[in-house]
């Protein structure tokens, strides 16, 4: 920032002042004209309505020298705002005379008056003279005449009811009587037109939220008539007495008007008696019927549950000292469930628990001595039932048998259970070993003669395979065969070993080498589809033998010695049609292509031979695959029997037993005395609810319903009023069931 001396400032000061003055002194003030008058308006201030659109007549009064005059609208001004939108609300044009007439036209104003809005308009009217003024100007432009015209459309009135209410009922079945805002014009001049009635802001406490009530808009409201608009109520209105503002709007109106709504909202009055049937409920729930009635019924269930409890164990443990011990207390039990007392039950349902858990405490003594040697053989059959089928059908142990012994151990004949068992481990280590060395030779041929799939495949996927087939190889290297000294740790061990081996064996024979294949053919199959085929039978015929090939895998896996012999034959026989199906494709007159075809195929390069035939056959003319076609080509579809029981067998599904028994009175089943006795009690805590709740649901509607909005306050106070009640009946009437009367 720079700073000056003082005395360069002052300087300055004066020079500014002197240019100042000198400016004002050369100022010349120009000469007033005089404002041009051709014709002068005898009226300029107008009233209009609009009930119509006016015709204004403004008379014109004319200078000496003028004729004739031209006019035309140049402004319209809305109090001090200039609108020029306004401009085609006005057409000024002059009156039409005939000829002979001595009167000067009249300027003639056509308003539309519909779509104004009340107020003052300003017309400014150019006036120009139509012939010449002064002789020896007619040469000469004349200069306009700005002639300024003031058009009032008064503003309306209207008058509206003091207090609207409008009630609000929510879950109410019934709608709420409609309500209508009645408006009135009242000055008897203006006729409004798109009266709107909008919701502004609450006015009270109590006060609804935005955009709750709604009005219908009203077309018009013609002079000294009353409009109606029908009130809506949007969302919910908060409960009790709320005040709304609203605001009408109008064009005619010289500002809105404002006016209060009251909203009077409340609950149904059914919720009443809902609330008290709430509270009656719990209150039935927390305190029913008589004290010695609900003891007395729920020692019953107490004993209906512990025989539930005791049967259930003796199913569980079918040991005939644990049955003979249990069931005698248990039929006590029962005898008392119909008319013993509540001592006499809780007396006898101790005693059948004591009973219970001594004899269990019994049965687990017994059964510890065998359970070792029935664990492990339990887990070994678990192991060998999981063996290829070769070895478990040989080298297994008998599922039947070892749930046999189970069976007998169970029941505590723990020599029973081993006499069972002694069969099952005798030379099974060395019946284990020489069955698994008889498989895994079988194994290891199926897998080299299956693995010569791989020149039907692409090279990633054979080499995938190959790579599969020699971990599996390893792993049968690594077996070692048990033997008749073997311990059944050593047993156990080596049909782990299987087991997991037979698995990996399954997954590669049943999914991985039949997906690879089919996967394969069905990339092969639709490339046909393109070409001409010279002959489609022999390509049909391999087509059809490859897919039925991956099938064949799952047998094979489970029977390796056949196996070995069926892929053999089967392998050569799809080699043998694929080479058929792509020769006779192949015209016998084209000696080069079915040259180079058939070195193709003595060398095993089905695939590049196959691509060969198709780079070799015409494109078909038109597409196949007419729905004829494709319903003669699909192959039948084979009904296979779910899980292996065809429908000669359904009926082996089940047994009926018909025994011939002596007529002979049969006690009551727990499940029946459960149901007689919950039933009794259900009736008489229905007859006890009814009849205390009818008289509180009528006292209690009586004392709500005149004063009932439904706030939660009064929801609380009913729903309190009626559960304590049912509570307090229940209250008095136990202190009257407990006294025994004679």
């Amino acid at each position: 920032m720079i700073k000056l001396p003082c005395p360069t400032i002052a300087l300055l000061l004066c020079w500014q002042l002197s240019s100042t003055a000198l400016a004002q002194l050369s100022v010349t003030t120009p000469a007033v004209q005089p404002a041009i008058v051709y014709a002068d308006a005898v009226n300029k201030t107008f009233e209009i309505s609009n009930l119509n659109d006016e015709n204004v007549r403004v008379e014109l009064v004319p200078q000496p020298n003028v004729k004739a005059i031209a006019a035309s609208l140049s402004d319209v001004a809305s109090g001090d705002r200039h609108d020029q939108s306004l401009m085609p609300m006005f057409v000024v044009e002059l009156e039409k005379l005939p000829p002979e007439a001595k009167t000067f036209p009249a300027l003639l104003i056509k308003v539309k008056s519909g779509a104004l809005r009340s107020g003052t308009y300003k017309l400014r009217i150019d006036i120009r003279p139509a012939g010449a003024v002064n002789a020896g100007k007619t040469n000469t432009t004349p200069a306009p005449q700005f002639l300024v015209l003031e058009i009032k459309l008064p503003a309306a009135e209207i008058k509206a009811l003091e207090k609207v209410v409008v009630p609000q009922t929510r879950f109410s079945p019934f709608p709420d009587d409609p309500v209508e805002l009645s408006l009135t014009e009242v000055t008897g001049k203006v006729r409004l037109t798109d009266v709107k009635i909008d919701q502004t802001y609450p006015t009270g406490e109590n006060v609804a939220t935005s955009e709750t009530v709604s009005f219908a808009p009203l077309a018009e409201i013609k002079p000294h008539t009353t409009g109606k608009a029908k009130i809506s109520l949007n969302g919910e209105i908060p409960l009790g007495t709320s005040t709304i503002a609203a605001m009408i709007s109008a064009p005619q109106l010289e500002k809105p008007v404002f006016l209060s709504i009251e909203v009077q909202s409340r609950r149904a009055k059914w919720i009443i008696v809902l609330v008290m049937i709430l509270g009656l409920v719990l209150g039935f729930v927390a305190r029913i019927w008589t004290k010695q009635r609900v003891e007395l019924d729920e020692a019953r269930l107490k004993a209906i549950d512990a025989a539930d409890t005791v049967e259930q164990a003796l199913k569980s443990h079918p040991d005939a000292v644990f049955q003979q011990r249990v069931k005698l207390q248990l039929n006590a039990l029962k005898a008392l469930i119909n008319n013993g007392t509540i001592d006499a039950l809780n007396n006898q349902l101790t005693a059948v628990n004591q009973g219970l858990t001594d004899a269990l405490k019994d049965l687990d003594v017994r059964r510890a001595g065998a359970s070792t040697q029935l664990e492990t053989l339990t887990r070994l059959a678990k192991n060998t039932a999981t063996l290829p089928p070769g070895i478990s059908d040989t080298s297994g142990i008998n599922a039947a048998d070892l749930q046999k012994a189970r069976a007998t151990f169970d029941l505590d004949n723990v020599a029973g259970a081993q006499e069972v068992l002694q069969p099952l481990v005798a030379d099974l280590g060395d019946r284990l070993g020489k069955n698994v060395a008889e498989w895994r030779a079988q194994v290891k041929s199926l897998l080299d003669q299956v693995m010569q799939v791989s020149t039907f495949l692409e090279q990633p996927l054979s080499a995938g395979l190959e790579a599969e087939k020699t971990k599996i190889s390893t792993d049968l290297d690594g077996l070692t065969p048990t033997t008749g000294d073997s311990s059944l740790e050593d047993i156990t061990t080596l049909s782990n070993s299987v087991r997991r081996v037979g698995a990996a064996i399954n997954v590669w024979l049943k999914n991985r080498v039949p997906v690879q294949l089919a996967s394969q053919f069905n990339v092969i199959k639709p490339l046909f589809k393109s070409v001409q085929l010279n002959d489609p039978e022999a390509m049909n015929s391999f087509f059809k033998a490859a897919e039925e090939l991956p099938g064949e895998f799952a047998n094979w896996a489970d029977n390796p010695g056949i196996g070995v012999k069926q892929s053999f034959t089967a392998l050569a026989n799809l080699q043998e049609l694929w080479r058929k199906a792509l020769l006779n494709q192949v015209d016998a007159g084209d000696a080069e292509n079915r040259e180079k075809l058939q070195a193709l195929l003595d060398n095993k390069q089905y695939l590049e031979a196959t691509r060969a035939t198709i780079s070799m056959l015409p494109a078909k003319d038109k597409a196949l695959g007419s729905r004829g076609a494709v319903a003669a080509a699909a192959p039948e579809v084979s009904v296979i029997p779910f899980m292996g029981i065809s429908e000669a067998r359904a009926t082996e599904a089940g047994v009926t037993i018909i025994n011939t028994v002596s007529e002979q009175t049969l006690p009551p089943t727990l499940a029946a005395l459960r149901a007689s006795t919950l039933g009794a009690l259900v009736r008489a805590k229905a007859v006890r609810f009814i009849i205390a709740s009818s008289v509180i649901l009528g006292i209690g509607y009586g004392l709500f319903a005149n004063t009932f909005i439904g706030t939660w306050s009064e929801l609380m106070t009913i729903f309190v009023w009626a559960f304590g009640l049912n509570i307090s009946v229940d209250a008095v009437m136990d202190s009257i069931s407990v006294k025994k009367i004679g």
